[in-house]
């Protein structure tokens, strides 16, 4: 059987994203500021100066539709004015530190959910989930729950050593999997992974702690795909294209496709796929206003 497309690149480590300077911070204040400036100069005219009195009605229309999407711009640039990130907490020792009831460890159900995916898929990702560090007093299960009703995959978690759940209906797709697998697991935090997700060794280690909190219902974690294709340096490119005789011209011809293109390399990911945006900057600065998402896998819940 040949080797999954996807291992080639198992070796590739996330980016790390440390807090924005001051002066890039200023220079986005500045920014927002400037387009904040315009926009409010920009509808006093137009609400007080090009209003059409033989067709009124749609020019107002038009003008609310502009004035909502100035309020729209207004409401997401307050969040994401600064980064707040919460401060990390190590993992909680006992069920009171982390606000449950009861004695005894803490328990973490961990659910892999599949339909269709093939088993190379879930193979590294099984594995990945085995890895996690358990922190002191905490008791780990891994579901894998597979809404395809295989009995291959139901005997590839039968080797893996981890439970199998599965059911007879794909009522409410995901969702429904997840609900069937919560009637029939007890764990006090459930961790969601998509059939693909790789969680790293220190994933419960990062998490938990912040359930010290008892209003903190849910955590999530940045995505990362590992297998965007990265592309090639804009001079490495143009060298192989137009060869040794463009030489001396290749760093300004490079720098000029980079400043022309905003892209720092040719072919680096063509369909836009990397979550960085969202994820490292978005997610963070929404969390100042507790109003991040929960985008489902990665993603650590209460019961």
């Amino acid at each position: 059987m040949p080797e999954p497309y996807f291992q080639k690149f198992a070796q590739r480590r996330p980016p790390r994203f440390p807090a924005m300077s001051q002066r890039r911070t200023l220079a986005w204040h500045f920014m927002a500021g400037l387009t904040i400036g315009v926009g409010a100069w920009y509808l006093q005219w137009r609400w007080l100066q090009s209003l059409n009195p033989d067709a009124l009605f749609f020019s107002i229309a038009v003008v609310s539709a502009e004035t909502l999407l100035f309020l729209g711009t207004l409401l997401f640039y307050f969040d994401i004015w600064a980064e707040q990130d919460t401060p990390q907490k190590p993992p909680p020792l006992t069920r009171d530190d982390a606000h449950l009831d009861g004695s005894g460890p803490i328990g973490v159900d961990l659910y892999i959910t599949t339909y269709d995916e093939d088993p190379e898929v879930l193979i590294p990702t099984i594995a990945a989930a085995q890895q996690v560090m358990c922190p002191p007093n905490v008791s780990p299960q891994i579901y894998l729950l597979d809404d395809g009703n295989r009995p291959h995959i139901a005997a590839l978690a039968h080797r893996s050593g981890i439970s199998y759940l599965a059911r007879s209906s794909n009522e409410g797709f995901k969702a429904g999997n997840l609900r069937n697998a919560l009637m029939q697991t007890a764990g006090d935090f459930i961790v969601i992974c998509d059939a693909d997700t790789r969680l790293e060794p220190t994933f419960l280690q990062n998490t938990l702690g912040y359930f010290r909190n008892p209003k903190v219902a849910w955590v999530q974690t940045p995505h990362w795909f590992y297998d965007i294709p990265e592309g090639q340096a804009w001079e490495s490119w143009l060298k192989t294209r137009l060869g040794q005789m463009a030489k001396p011209i290749l760093p300004a011809l490079a720098t000029s496709l980079q400043w022309l293109t905003g892209r720092d390399r040719v072919g680096a990911d063509p369909f836009l796929s990397e979550p960085t945006v969202f994820f490292d900057i978005i997610q963070r600065r929404r969390n100042r206003n507790g109003a991040s998402f929960c985008c489902g896998a990665g993603s650590v819940h209460r019961r």
